[in-house]
């Protein structure tokens, strides 16, 4: 099963200039049991332009275990060493059990 995430990035300051790195990866904290999937990275230029909409597809399964999962993106800024930050999605996982009812 693949997970879309789409962003939109804008520059601060108009005539300013702005590159960066953005990372993203699941979170999944269950029963002492914290994980996280291998992070992907993408490269938001906002040199030429002032804005950007980016779309990454990641893998989700093997589903980590029912309860609360995270899609936790940070962004480092060109010429900046720390990461921040910039959002944290959540989303319930959760099993049936065959038949369809509770």
């Amino acid at each position: 099963m693949e997970n879309s995430i789409v962003s939109f990035w804008g520059r601060t300051e108009e005539g300013r200039p702005a590159k960066g790195t953005v990372r993203y990866f699941i979170e999944y904290r269950g029963g002492g049991d914290d994980r996280t999937t291998d992070p992907n990275e993408i490269t938001i230029d906002l040199s030429e332009y002032t804005r950007s909409r980016t779309r990454a597809l990641m893998n989700i399964l093997p589903l980590m275990g029912a309860g609360k999962h995270w899609v936790r993106v940070f962004l480092k800024q060109e010429n900046q060493d720390d990461w921040d930050l910039v959002a944290s999605v959540p989303y319930h996982v959760e099993f049936k059990p065959e038949g369809g009812s509770k």
